[in-house]
């Protein structure tokens, strides 16, 4: 069954860009999240989005201007799937600095009606492994409908959101964790390894 996904952008916003320049890339992004899987756990959903933005941003340098991986149960608990807006991307990627995308000199010289620069960086970092992540999130969120007899795209509210696909979202995350340059990274060994079946059993 197709599937269409629409977004209404105003073009009488005061004051554009003003606080609103990554706001459009924001929403966008979600629209993209919507279309590649169901979930709907705003850990990822959010913080995804907010990683979406710095397409536009300025990346953070230093490993020091972003929080570390949670190395127990606890950390993880509390920085990433009870914080929407977690680092968690943002960390992974200034981690792995050879995963990005290069702007061309054309792209860099777009402005805004203001005249101010709409990217403020040329490089756009994770974008292989964001790709390949939303790739098995489909993968996972189709063979669910058909496990339950469930639309492909029309999951209930409440069952999106469930914390019971947390484990599936994780265990993507962890494949790609798996792969080089993490797999040898001593930083990213909990999320890496962690057994996802006793998530929220309260162990450290």
């Amino acid at each position: 069954m197709p599937c269409s996904l629409i977004i209404f952008i105003s073009n009488n916003l005061n004051n554009f860009p003003g606080n609103y320049w990554t706001t459009v890339t924001h929403e966008l992004f979600h629209l993209y999240e919507y279309g590649y899987a169901q979930f709907k756990n705003s850990w990822y959903l959010e913080s995804l989005a907010n990683w979406s933005e710095r397409a536009l941003k300025k990346d953070p340098e230093d490993p020091k201007q972003t929080i570390a991986l949670p190395q127990n149960k606890v950390k993880l608990d509390s920085q990433i799937l009870r914080n929407p807006y977690n680092q968690l991307w943002h960390r992974l990627f200034i981690l792995n600095q050879d995963d990005r995308l290069i702007f061309s000199p054309d792209i860099m010289q777009r402005k805004y009606i203001n005249g101010s620069d709409v990217f403020k960086d040329n490089q756009w970092r994770g974008i292989n492994f964001v790709s390949k992540f939303l790739e098995d999130l489909k993968h996972s969120s189709s063979t669910i409908s058909k496990q339950k007899n469930w639309p492909e795209y029309q999951w209930a509210s409440d069952i999106k959101k469930d914390t019971q696909w947390d484990p599936i979202i994780l265990s993507i995350i962890q494949k790609q964790l798996k792969k080089t340059p993490y797999k040898n990274m001593p930083e990213a060994s909990f999320l890496r390894t962690i057994k996802l079946n006793d998530l929220y059993l309260g162990e450290k």
